[in-house]
């Protein structure tokens, strides 16, 4: 007999619905996808992040460089003409003519476009160091760039805002200073730059590589890659990229600029040795081009390294786990059906190898229950036949050890229980005419005890009737004790009212005591004040006769204030001891009142446990009454069943003998 095998193999399953391997695929793979995209976007965030701050650094730099470049420029030539001017307010000149020969050699000084130095004198005459012909009726003296110079005294050469230079038709900045020569006289010179070079240098500038720079003074552009808005204000060139670069950034400071779809790096730098702001712009999208295509090199990486890991893992878990599996799954679907001849590799030391070691002591095992199960089906198909002289042969372990145990108890006691029920039923036998006889008497002996019942029913009634009437009139007294200890109550509470009205006396009494105190010594000083002036009215003499007299009616009156204070005195004495007695006895009718009060709740409380017992002793007759009516009704029902008793015993008899031929049926 096999009982591990199913009774239909249809319920079986045929395979899972889905692999292991699928599941730890499921698992790990967007675990490993997700963790890689993380890192990869992460990395390429912090690369951004850093490019984006590396990139509008260097754009600073190259626009701190440009701009000192241009301004070095500038010096070159300002400070040529500043040495020029210096030289020529320490030599003596013989005359005009000699001074402009002198400056003659400042002609194209630096390596930007200029004339050379021109000068114009307080006395209007006006001289070009490259001996160009000055305009009748041209007076520097008109000219703004001479009253600039002599209005502010610059001592040095100071740049002017551009402008459009009218002869050559080209932008220029003048550089202007006041001059004095040895001979006292004394002008303006300057030296104007034109700055061609300077815009188609702006113009050539690509910053980063791919950006653009642009020179703006006083809000006029100098230099652009448009080079056809130099000369224009910032305002009209339509170059709205340049005009919020020069409304936000401020020289020496960076910033972003949001420009239709796309984001400029721009920064400003100061030319030196002029109000000249230069601008460089470069696109964040040609800034990060090479991180573009970095990244995009990057995700083709990634989704590489991803194919890589997900075919590494196919492999790993079909090696190690899904395959070892499969064989444990094969084997455990054959012992499920009862075939324990199974094989499984336990090469293996991870989980998977345990595991088959654990399902090969299993199958060694379920053999050995096999047997178990086979030898104990036996015995109770045995014991089913009456045979109780059965054994447990075999040697049983972990828990059929229990059930051998438990086995060989139950055979046992059947041995125990079957002779018993043997005697039993002989025993059964005998007995049954016994209680047919016992029932006959029992059945009259209730009929007696039933009339009895009757008679005790009517005493019962009457003794009920008089305990109600009773309690009724325990409730009357115990109304008439509460209304007579309301009242006590009520009287204690005025006594108490009366005590304090009592107190209230005795303490304005003593409070009158205390005044009449205050005016005996009142009268007191009076007498002695009186005394003294009669005294000095008998100094007096005759001019003190009615100050005498004065004072004599003042010293009676003061005695008789004094008698009359003393007087009155005695009587609030007497009157607080008369209410101190008056107190004592309120204090003494309060505690008789008090003593009444106690005395009155005891007697409620008393008569209240008087109330409560004849009600619970009417309660106890009530149920004593009930109990007598069941007892009635249990007499006249054992009347009965005695009847019926006398009848099933006979068929108790016949019952026992049945009994006793199944038993002997067992074999001992």
């Amino acid at each position: 007999m096999n009982i591990f095998k199913p009774k239909n193999d249809s319920n079986t399953r045929n395979g899972p619905k889905q692999s292991i391997s699928s599941t730890l695929l499921l698992i790990l793979v967007p675990i490993t996808v997700l963790s890689i995209v993380f890192i990869i976007l992460f990395l390429s965030g912090q690369a951004e992040s850093q490019i984006k701050e590396l990139s509008i650094s260097i754009l600073q730099s190259e626009s701190d460089y440009n701009a000192e470049r241009f301004g070095a420029r500038i010096i070159n030539v300002v400070a040529r003409a500043e040495s020029f001017a210096k030289s020529a307010e320490l030599a003596d000149f013989p005359d005009r003519k000699a001074y402009q020969d002198f400056m003659n050699a400042s002609n194209k000084m630096g390596d930007l476009d200029n004339k050379g130095i021109y000068t114009g004198f307080s006395d209007g005459e006006m001289y070009y160091a490259d001996y160009t012909e000055v305009p009748e009726g041209y007076d520097p003296r008109s000219r703004d760039w001479y009253n600039d110079a002599l209005n502010n005294n610059y001592e040095t050469f100071t740049g002017t805002a551009p402008y459009v230079d009218a002869l050559a038709n080209k932008l220029c900045v003048s550089f202007i200073r006041k001059i004095t020569l040895k001979d006292g006289s004394y002008g303006a010179c300057g030296v104007d730059i034109f700055l061609d070079e300077i815009a188609s240098e702006t113009a050539a500038l690509t910053p980063m590589g791919t950006g653009m720079t642009a020179v703006v003074a006083d809000g006029m552009i100098l230099g652009n890659p448009d080079t056809s808005v130099n000369g224009m204000a910032v305002a009209e060139s339509g170059n709205d990229l340049l005009q919020e670069a020069v409304s936000t950034v401020t020289p020496g400071h960076h910033t972003a600029i949001k420009y239709g779809k796309d984001t400029y790096y721009v920064a400003a730098s100061e030319v030196p040795n002029t109000n000249w702001i230069l601008y460089s712009t470069v696109s964040e999208a040609s800034v990060l081009s090479s991180l573009r295509a970095f990244q995009k090199i990057c995700y083709i990486i990634m989704v590489i390294i991803i194919v890589i890991i997900v075919v590494a893992l196919l492999v790993v878990i079909s090696t190690v786990i899904t395959v070892p599996l499969r064989k444990v799954t094969v084997a455990a679907e054959k012992i499920s059906v009862g075939d324990f001849d199974v094989s499984l590799p336990t090469e293996s030391k991870n989980e998977i190898g345990q595991l088959a070691v654990a399902f090969s002591k299993t199958t060694e095992q379920l053999q050995n229950y096999q047997g178990y199960i086979d030898e104990i089906s036996e015995a109770l198909s045995d014991i089913s036949q009456g045979e109780l002289n059965v054994k447990l042969e075999r040697n049983y372990v972990g828990q059929f050890r229990k059930l051998k145990d438990n086995m060989d108890n139950l055979i046992s006691q059947l041995h125990g229980v079957i002779g018993s029920i043997m005697d039993s039923s002989k025993l059964v036998a005998g007995g049954a005419n016994q209680i047919s006889a016992g029932a006959q008497g029992l059945a009259q002996g209730a009929t007696e005890q039933a009339s009895s019942i009757e008679e005790l029913s009517a005493e019962i009634n009457q003794i009920n009737d008089a305990t109600i009437r009773m309690a009724e009139n325990a409730k009357v007294v115990e109304q008439q004790i509460h209304s007579a200890e309301e009242q006590i109550n009520t009287s204690n509470d005025q006594m108490i009212d009366l005590r304090k009205a009592m107190e209230d006396i005795t303490d304005k009494s003593q409070r009158i005591s205390s005044i009449i105190k205050t005016i005996d010594d009142i009268a007191f000083q009076t007498n002695i004040l009186a005394l003294n002036a009669a005294v000095e009215a008998a100094r007096a003499g005759a001019a003190g006769k009615g100050f005498a007299v004065v004072a004599d009616e003042v010293r009676n009156l003061a005695g008789k204030s004094s008698t009359a204070a003393l007087d009155t005195s005695n009587l609030i004495t007497e009157t607080i001891a008369a209410v101190q007695n008056g107190d004592k006895l309120t204090e003494q009718t309060a505690s008789y009142l008090k003593s009444t009060q106690e005395s009155t709740e005891k007697a409620v409380d008393l008569i209240a446990e008087i109330t409560q017992a004849t009600e619970h002793q009417q309660q106890s007759l009530n149920d004593v009454k009930q109990g007598i009516d069941q007892i009635s009704s249990v007499v006249q029902t054992n009347a009965a069943t005695a009847e019926e008793s006398a009848a099933a015993s006979q068929e108790l008899t016949r019952q026992a003998g049945i009994l006793n031929s199944e038993v002997n049926k067992f074999k001992l």
